[in-house]
């Protein structure tokens, strides 16, 4: 899956802390999914790909592409 929730303050479970995020399910690339206010976009919340970015959705999963492996798998 791509999507991260946001996790603080659960080290003690082995879970490293960090900001909701997406991760490219073909390279990696992390890119932030809240604006500077701490609110998330639009786009994550109407269920879209990020800017430049392509994804595909189930009914319980989502993969995200960045715009390089976008290219690489003709999504």
């Amino acid at each position: 899956m791509a999507y991260h929730c946001a996790t603080y303050g659960l080290g003690h479970l082995g879970i490293p802390n960090g900001d909701a995020r997406l991760i490219c399910d073909g390279c990696g690339l992390v890119r932030g999914v809240q604006k500077p206010s701490g609110m998330p976009y639009a786009w994550l919340l109407n269920r879209k790909a990020a800017p430049g970015w392509a994804a595909e959705f189930t009914e319980d999963n989502r993969m995200d592409w960045c715009p390089r492996c976008r290219e690489k798998t003709g999504r």
